[in-house]
């Protein structure tokens, strides 16, 4: 009876009770696209989480003296502007502050829209969501960014902001003293 019971553990407890430590890198590429003339924006961003240190990066240049419109990583200090933020492994909630600059320079002083889009499947296995604004308690524009992959953007030659907020799957994880107290248990039956 012994033997049965040691082998039901062993066979068991893997199907019911496992220790998850892994974890899935991710980035996804944002990029803007003019509606009224097709011109893409002047500069493409990249989020991310990785399991490695964080990475940054500054654009190599101000914006050239015409653009038709701009994307942008604004860090919390909001003094120079990313084209990609990479952040370490380990935080409950990730916050972006993205800058979008619907017209840039050319053309008329009206209003022009432009469609910012990224890959929905990019966000890994957690949950995404787009809200209106720099200080992340604005107004939540998609609910749900893997499943909406686009919003437009209206407006003339300055910037909006919005903030993706990413919240990483948490899995259950047992460390050495539950998986003991689970042993106790089971084999008192």
């Amino acid at each position: 009876m012994i033997r049965f019971m040691i082998c039901f553990i062993v066979i068991i407890l893997p199907n019911v009770y496992s220790i998850d430590n892994t974890f899935a890198d991710w980035q996804t590429l944002i990029h803007g696209e003019r509606t009224d003339t097709g011109n893409e924006c002047l500069n493409s961003v990249i989020i991310g989480v990785s399991s490695e240190a964080d990475i940054y990066d500054a654009p190599p240049s101000p914006p050239p003296p015409d653009f038709y419109c701009n994307v942008v990583i604004m860090p919390p200090d909001f003094i120079d502007p990313l084209n990609r933020d990479i952040r370490a492994e380990g935080d409950d909630v990730y916050r972006w502050i993205i800058g979008v600059n619907p017209k840039g320079n050319l053309g008329l002083p009206v209003d022009v829209t432009t469609k910012i889009s990224w890959t929905a499947s990019d966000f890994s296995e957690g949950s995404a969501i787009l809200k209106e604004g720099y200080s992340g308690v604005g107004e939540t524009i998609i609910s749900d960014m893997n499943a909406i992959s686009n919003f437009e953007v209206t407006g003339q030659n300055s910037n909006q902001y919005f903030v993706i907020e990413y919240r990483p799957k948490k899995q259950k994880t047992y460390d050495l003293k539950d998986v003991i107290y689970l042993l106790q248990m089971l084999s008192k039956f």
